[in-house]
């Protein structure tokens, strides 16, 4: 440590010798004019400052004992991969995980020094990032790089005028200094009064060649360094920019930031931003799934070079795991994404693809009809893989296709119902094939009958694809003209049903209803008794009351046996009606007669 000692007293003194050196060419004899008095004190607080910076400085070399230098982490560079057309650089054991980063930044640099004298591709594997280095592009010089050469040139040919700005340049920085150490520093560039503006120079460009990222969710651009805020927060969080100058003002680096057309977006705290490996920017966490349902969409090897590698439709509908994001200097976030093998796909860019929540991907349209081929698949009732039944039971039978889904897993899954009109769950596709069935429902087949629904479990639908159009409780015990019949692909026969006053009133399963010989509809039976006690009933033998059977005359005071019932087509119900020897004696309106279940009648 004495050692140590020695050497920052030598630190401290030399800028004060340069001071004084600086002094005496300029012929200047004082460092304030104006009061003699104050020439002590602006010297030792000159000293001070400069004494406490190095103090500080040691303080950081302590810290950093224990830290990699840029050496150490260029021998952690693995280069066993190299192939005869690329290098291959790899992340060593033993890179500390604060300092992978600075690795990424020395593998960076080792490339670009290699891609100079190997000319072959430079391939750096980072986590699960690969990067790809392009060959570098000489850069044109830029406005404020221009500048700072000139005024280089301009001091070297005027020695005496560069010590004199040295001198002054030191005694602005002691004074920055000073003030700095009493107040918190600023994120933004300070203000100063338009006489103090007058009197500081604009601090000058230093050329910078980076692309950066901005990681700091507050961070401010600002139009020019006098602190004038452009832009701050969630407009520029997230973006890349190229950085092409750096200027340093009250202690602060601020960047020159400018966008993919080379113009400049305004000026940035250092601190605000981190530096990228290229125009892709900086790897930001993004995960999710990208479904590709769209086509003619590039993937990109390169974000630096935009390398096409393929397009989407070569992997049209595939799901893949997006493991990470770049917000590219152009403006686009671009997405990294693998498959669940963890072969990695390349880059697309967010508008190229579906973003979905759940690893089976984006529903997609399926129709048409699978027939199950493989008996050991399950079927199950969500992506979750609950089980709720087996292609055994199903084999050889047909489903209908609703949708499909391309799984993260490789395989794709048809949402089916079965022939029936029930959804019956996902089903891999592997189970089943593809089959073309021009006509499921079968073909119309004329039919010319009526007939009473007598089935309460039965529906009434608007078509084949199993719409439901009325229950049967609507229309229980009701008569309808059949005009039409269907065999379906499911085996049953669906009749097509219109009533009384030529209304269409849909298809049903031929196994719900009673066919009837005549308009009267289907034979119901009946056990009842019935008296009649005036002449004004009659009985009819059909069931348009258009001929009567037996008059009102020959019925009256007579009790009869009701053993039949028809619910006729025209909305009538009829009582078929015998005498106590059996005979029949015709249909009687239901509603013209009161029933009993004695025999004696009423």
């Amino acid at each position: 440590m004495r050692k140590a000692k020695i050497i920052r007293t030598r630190q401290v003194v030399s800028p004060l010798l340069t001071l004084l050196a600086a002094v005496a060419l300029s012929g200047v004899t004082t460092v304030h004019a104006s009061d003699n008095t104050d020439k002590t004190p602006a010297v030792n607080e000159s000293v001070q400052s400069s004494a406490t910076s190095q103090q500080e400085q040691a303080a950081a070399t302590d810290r950093k004992a224990d830290t990699l230098s840029d050496d150490d982490l260029e021998k952690l560079i693995d280069r066993s991969d190299a192939t005869p057309t690329q290098d291959i650089l790899k992340m060593k054991d033993g890179v500390p995980s604060d300092q992978q980063e600075a690795w990424l930044t020395v593998a960076k640099r080792v490339a670009d020094q290699d891609l100079s004298t190997s000319h072959r591709e430079q391939v750096i594997l980072y986590n699960e990032t690969k990067i790809v280095v392009p060959a570098p592009k000489a850069a044109a010089p830029s406005a404020e790089s221009d500048a700072s050469n000139q005024a280089s040139n301009a001091s070297a040919q005027n020695p005496s005028s560069a010590a004199s700005s040295a001198a002054a340049s030191s005694s602005s920085s002691s004074a920055a200094a000073s003030s700095s150490s009493q107040s918190k520093p600023e994120a933004a560039p300070a203000k100063n009064e338009a006489a103090s503006a007058a009197a500081t120079p604009a601090p000058a460009p230093v050329t910078d060649n980076r692309y950066v990222s901005v990681t700091d969710k507050n961070a401010v651009l600002y139009a020019d360094l006098n602190g004038t805020k452009k832009q701050e927060g969630a407009a520029v969080y997230q973006r890349t920019f190229k950085s092409q100058a750096k200027y340093q003002k009250d202690g602060v680096t601020y960047l020159a930031l400018y966008d993919a057309n080379q113009t400049l977006q305004g000026y940035m705290n250092q601190a605000s931003i981190k530096v990228a490996a290229g125009a892709g920017g900086v790897w930001t966490n993004a995960s999710g799934y990208a479904s590709l349902t769209k086509p003619g969409q590039d993937v990109y090897g390169n974000l630096d070079t935009k390398q096409v590698i393929k397009k989407s439709d070569d992997v049209l509908d595939n799901t893949y795991f997006i493991s990470g994001a770049y917000h590219h200097l152009d403006g686009q976030v671009y997405y990294s994404l693998y498959d669940s093998h963890n072969n990695w796909l390349g880059y697309m860019a967010g508008s190229g693809f579906e973003t979905v929540n759940s690893a089976e991907g984006a529903w997609a349209a399926a129709s048409g009809y699978a027939k199950v081929v493989d008996k050991n698949y399950a079927i199950y009732n969500s992506f979750k893989f609950d089980a709720t039944g087996s292609t055994d039971h199903y084999y050889q039978q047909y489903f209908k296709k609703v949708g499909q889904y391309h799984h993260v897993n490789g395989a794709v899954y048809y949402s089916v119902f079965d022939l029936f009109g029930h959804w019956l769950g996902y089903v891999n596709s592997a189970a089943v094939q593809n089959v073309t069935i021009a006509n499921p429902e079968g073909t119309w087949q004329a039919d010319d009958r009526y007939v009473t629904v007598t089935d309460n479990r039965a529906t009434l639908y608007s078509d084949f694809n199993w719409t439901k159009k009325q229950a049967a409780t609507d229309v229980m015990l009701q008569t309808f003209k059949s005009t039409g019949k269907y065999h379906n692909l499911n085996g049953l026969t669906y009749l097509s049903l219109y009533d009384k006053d030529g209304n269409w009133r849909g298809y049903i399963n031929q196994q719900s209803i009673t066919a009837g010989v005549s308009d009267g509809g289907a034979w119901l039976p009946a056990n009842a008794y019935t008296t009649f006690t005036a002449a004004n009933v009659n009985a009819y033998a059909d069931f348009n009351q258009q001929k009567v059977a037996t008059s009102g005359a020959g019925l009256v005071n007579q009790t009869v046996n009701i053993s039949g019932q028809y619910h006729a087509f025209g909305g009538v119900v009829y009582y078929s009606i015998y005498d106590v020897r059996g005979k029949w004696l015709g249909y009687v309106d239901a509603s013209q007669v009161k029933t009993t279940s004695s025999a004696a009648g009423l």
